[in-house]
């Protein structure tokens, strides 16, 4: 061991044990007492699910991550990519397996390497020392994790019931774009889920927070929220803020910078992103009111002089007014940025972050996205109504 410590000391290389073992719900056979003559009998069904983890130790941390089946060669190969992302720095791996095993390990191993650029270094440990580390490490690793998983069934999915066409609330349960987008996935990837309803906004961000529920359709990314939320890379949809004024009303805009000077409104508890939200309490005077609805009719008195929400939601609430003649969005809009189907940090189902942005991407890939939201634009336009 003297040599790869050396080694990897003198080139800033982390150290990093990494080994495998299966988890199943297989009983296993033992010697128990029994009354004289009764044979004693196990009652178990035998179609047990096989599950198997992989797990990295360094001197710091023990990373693992679970997958269906038995390790194989892309298993380690993700896995590896995965810890080296994670610790943001130079490894030395060292790969404990048994001899019988040893080919597979180093072909997988160097794969990495190539990939990756991470020195390796191959042990064949005699079996019963790989034996002795995964009673140290698996036993424990397996009951947590599995515990965990246990937990997220049902996911707790839920929105902002006030933010129609992405997502409202009809009286019986959440609709919309976010909310037929997230399904969708949930239900490719066959993970149960519950649709609840919450309250207003503020209660759905508290919520979030606590680990109450697992799941938020749609938000956009902040500083702020991602310290609670975890957020895929891909985007779910877009929505463009914008400033809406009445139609009679004049403005030479070209830039959120030309709203210095003016009286403006927004909805209490929306956060808008790339850096319009600092602007905003820096340069600008909002006042805030509860609803899409307050601010249009205070715009309409000429209580504000302009309003900024999403595009959508705007363009959603006037059609349910019947105004779209009296307000219009300025051109071009403040924030062009997307929104994400989100997980919670303290949530049940973080571990489902990989999958899901998988999934979404390849359903934007093939259009689906697009699809869901052009139909939950309809059903608004078909019976634009938001319960409180």
């Amino acid at each position: 061991m003297a040599s790869p410590k050396k080694n990897a000391q003198r080139e800033g290389r982390l150290i990093v044990f990494v080994d495998e073992s299966g988890i199943s719900e297989r009983p296993t056979r033992v010697r128990t007492w029994a009354p004289k003559g009764q044979t004693p009998v196990i009652q178990f069904h035998f179609n047990w699910n096989h599950v198997s983890v992989i797990a990295g130790l360094t001197r710091m941390n023990c990373l693992f991550r679970l997958y269906e089946g038995s390790i194989k060669k892309e298993e380690i190969v993700d896995f590896l990519k995965a810890i080296k992302a994670h610790l943001k720095q130079a490894l030395l791996v060292r790969v404990m397996t048994a001899r019988n095993r040893l080919g597979i390990a180093v072909r997988t191993t160097q794969a990495y390497a190539a990939i990756s650029r991470c020195r390796y270094l191959l042990i064949g440990a005699p079996l019963i020392q790989v034996k002795l580390s995964r009673i140290a490490c698996w036993v424990y690793l397996a009951g947590f994790v599995v515990a965990g998983h246990a937990q997220c069934n049902p996911l707790v999915l839920t929105a902002d019931p006030d933010y129609p066409p992405m997502h409202w609330y009809d009286g019986k349960t959440l609709q919309g774009a976010s909310i037929a987008i997230a399904k969708r996935v949930l239900e490719d990837l066959s993970i149960p889920y519950e649709v609840r309803y919450l309250g207003p906004f503020p209660r759905v961000v508290d919520a979030a927070k606590r680990g109450d529920v697992d799941m938020v359709a749609t938000l956009k990314r902040t500083p702020e929220r991602e310290e609670f939320l975890l957020f895929p890379k891909t985007p779910a949809l877009a929505n463009p803020v914008a400033a809406f004024v009445a139609r009679s009303r004049k403005i030479e805009f070209k830039s959120r910078a030309d709203l210095v000077g003016l009286h403006g409104g927004m909805t209490r508890g929306n956060v808008f992103g790339d850096g319009l939200d600092e602007f905003m309490k820096q340069s600008l005077t909002v006042e805030v009111a509860n609803s899409p609805e307050n601010n249009f009719s205070k715009l309409g008195v000429g209580r504000i002089d302009y309003f900024v929400t999403g595009l959508y939601v705007g363009m959603a609430y006037l059609l349910q007014r019947g105004e779209e003649s009296r307000f219009v969005a300025l051109s071009p809009f403040l924030v062009d940025t997307p929104n994400f189907v989100v997980l919670t940090r303290k949530g049940h189902c973080a571990d489902k972050l990989q999958a899901i942005d998988a999934r979404l991407a390849t359903l934007q890939k093939n259009g689906v996205l697009k699809d869901l939201v052009r139909q939950s634009f309809d059903q608004w336009k078909a019976h634009p109504v938001v319960v409180k």
